[in-house]
């Protein structure tokens, strides 16, 4: 029998319009500390870049990055 794991995706802002997830990479690069401030108040401590995304994330506590 085959045990599936349920995994909670986390939540991040939506892909912009046109560029889609790319602009909110080009946003991360143009002020990091400003955008990672922004997805750990709107989104929590561990967030995706963009909602259904590219897979990355953010975690803004290093103790909660896996291993």
């Amino acid at each position: 029998m085959a045990h599936t794991a349920h995994v909670r995706v986390p939540s991040g802002p939506p892909p912009l319009p046109i560029i889609g997830w790319r602009g909110n990479l080009l946003q991360f690069f143009q002020d990091p500390i400003a955008y990672m401030t922004q997805l750990a108040r709107e989104h929590g401590l561990v967030a995706a870049f963009t909602k259904g995304g590219n897979g990355n994330l953010a975690f803004s506590k290093p103790e909660l990055k896996p291993s």
